[in-house]
């Protein structure tokens, strides 16, 4: 298999993707839902929108299309993605839940609204969120990123004790919480922490622009 990314251009509904070491295609459950209220217009809101993968070299895209206009309608398609885990995955996503689980490569999510779970994640994490909360452990690889912010949410990671990074965090309402790592050149103003891990060699970037704590954990 040649593929390297997997982008996914989502709309409504929950996402879960997970990464299989051995893994040497790329599976993709979408289950498609329309609300109404009758069930003959919901048939109709079905016949409507569709789910578009299109495969070029290097990449596999999944997109969700659905009509511009909803009537009134609900429209949703919840997405189980199975793949390998070295591909590198991006994801966006206007309303919804997003998991993702086991990935080795850089993992890129942008949602509106909704939580995201990253479990597992070994490679880089850049995560971006409007309004919800990001809950993420993660094994940084040297000279990786992890980029985590929201609107209004909280963010909670865990990382390895042996981590290295430079290491940022910033509250606009809320609190910082670090426990169980050890920093150098640490500053702690009220609403922001900062300090280096290890050898520093990688980046940690958390931030909550409106509402809402961060809470980083050490762990073995």
């Amino acid at each position: 298999m040649n593929h390297f990314v997997l982008r996914l251009d989502a709309v409504n509904g929950d996402v879960a993707i997970v990464g299989e070491t051995a893994a040497r295609s790329v599976t993709v459950n979408a289950e498609m839902q329309v609300g109404s209220d009758t069930a003959e217009d919901a048939k109709k809101g079905l016949d409507a929108m569709k789910v578009l993968v299109t495969d070029t070299s290097g990449e596999i895209t999944v997109q969700t299309l659905q009509p511009a206009s909803t009537g009134g309608r609900e429209y949703a398609v919840v997405y189980t993605i199975l793949l390998p885990a070295d591909m590198d995955v991006t994801v966006t996503q206007n309303n919804g839940t997003v998991v993702v689980e086991k990935m080795e490569s850089p993992v890129l999510v942008d949602i509106t609204n909704g939580d995201v779970r990253l479990a597992n994640q070994s490679g880089s994490a850049d995560v971006m969120v409007s309004n919800g909360s990001i809950h993420a452990d993660v094994t940084l690889p040297p000279g990786g990123t992890i980029l985590l912010s929201t609107g209004n949410g909280n963010i909670d990671l865990s990382i390895p004790k042996s981590t290295s990074a430079a290491f940022s965090a910033l509250v606009a309402n809320g609190t910082i919480s670090v426990s169980d790592l050890e920093f150098t050149n640490a500053v702690q103003p009220p609403k922001s922490v900062t300090g280096t891990l290890g050898d520093g060699n990688g980046e940690i970037g958390l931030r909550v622009d409106a509402n809402g704590s961060i809470f980083v954990h050490g762990v073995h």
